[in-house]
């Protein structure tokens, strides 16, 4: 590094990601000179060794030849971040179903015949399919572009639900953008045609937010969410991922499949574990007669994002919080607590805190964990409603 400036040192601050410890170090240097450093990273919170492995769903860099996809998955290296989908997208008022006429193009393949691997890091191309009449909808591991060579007016046609059957005809998952703006997400939900939202960006709960979702929930569907970054349009490339839970293996295809069965959580830094009887989130339990209490067990980690509190939610309510100190790093506590039910449930947690001014909230959720009494479906009539 060379020093230009009047002052006779430098801050150095070095991050890789949400597992390695971030580094800051300031040196003193004498003015108008140069000086080597050597900064060694260190990997924390390796937590793939549990086989929770990362991903980001919404990342928009043009893949038109070899060294522009060689400069991505240097990125993605360098955030550690296990799985990448590079999307294209097209225009909101017009749709034509050619490559040379979106932005952010992907000329090397779409969906399966798009992904390459290097030193453990995977990228994928896909596309993000928007309109200003329905919302945005990210539309991952598809063989093929959208109604491929048509020309469309989006906001007319078609409905999303019949974007997810097209995606899914090329063997695709189609998830609501930025929770769909609030617009067709829950006409789409109700006729169970897409795969999940896109809930926490920019470190908030987007569109419908969390009030949303527990509703959705609470009407008896499992109906997976996801952090995605959307960058450049962002803070930072990565910034909210998500984390899928692959005990078998960590290929893309059983990434992508983990994260429609809502087997994560989606963070902007924090790790938060939950298990119910053992469960993760997406599994459910079936219990019958006298059972009625679970036993909840709770590990949070962060090394880049402190955290003032846990939350256990059940059914959308909270029924325990596990309060943390504030602004602290690093963060690692585990809990357990028995939660008794007299009907069929969902539980899932929340971490959150406030950070330094001037820096967004820290958010991290799971997916639920379903347990199901006596065969009886989850359904709140004024979620249905």
């Amino acid at each position: 590094m060379i020093c230009r400036s009047l002052q006779e040192k430098a801050t150095i601050e070095v991050w890789k990601g949400f597992d390695y410890r971030p580094i800051r170090k300031t040196i003193k240097m004498p003015r108008k000179s140069s000086k080597s450093v050597t900064l060694k990273l260190e990997r924390t919170l390796d937590i793939a060794q549990r086989n929770w492995v990362s991903g980001d769903t919404h990342i928009h860099l043009n893949r038109r030849d070899k060294t522009e996809e060689a400069g991505a998955l240097d990125l993605i290296e360098a955030e550690d971040i296990c799985h990448r989908f590079l999307l294209g997208m097209n225009d909101t008022v017009t749709y034509t179903g050619t490559m040379d006429k979106q932005e952010w193009p992907q000329n090397l393949g779409m969906g399966r015949a798009s992904i390459v691997e290097e030193n453990g890091y995977s990228l994928s191309s896909g596309q993000e399919y928007r309109c200003l009449t329905y919302g945005h909808i990210c539309l991952l591991m598809g063989d093929a572009l959208v109604f491929n060579g048509d020309f469309l007016n989006p906001n007319d046609w078609p409905f999303f639900k019949d974007v997810a059957h097209e995606t899914h005809r090329l063997n695709g998952l189609a998830i609501h953008a930025h929770v769909g703006y609030e617009q067709e997400i829950y006409a789409d939900f109700i006729d169970v045609t897409t795969d999940g939202m896109e809930l926490l960006q920019f470190a908030a709960y987007r569109g419908i937010g969390l009030e949303g979702l527990y509703h959705m929930l609470n009407a008896g569907h499992h109906f997976p969410a996801l952090g995605g970054s959307d960058f450049p349009y962002c803070r930072a490339l990565g910034d909210c991922r998500t984390y899928a839970y692959l005990p078998r293996g960590h290929s893309v295809e059983e990434w992508t499949q983990a994260v429609a069965d809502g087997r994560s959580f989606f963070t902007t830094g924090p790790v938060l574990e939950l298990s119910v009887n053992g469960a993760k989130p997406g599994d459910t339990i079936g219990t019958y007669g006298a059972e009625a209490s679970v036993k909840v067990d709770i590990r949070v980690q962060s090394e880049v994002a402190p955290l003032d509190m846990v939350d256990i939610i059940v059914n959308g309510k909270i029924v325990k919080t596990i309060a943390l100190e504030s602004n602290t790093l690093p963060v690692n506590t585990s809990a357990k607590t028995i939660i008794p039910f007299s009907e069929s449930m969902w539980v899932s947690a929340r971490g959150h805190g406030e950070q330094l001014e001037g820096y967004p909230d820290t958010e991290a959720h799971t997916n639920p964990i379903y347990i199901i009494k006596d065969g009886k479906p989850i359904r709140h009539s004024e979620s249905v409603e």
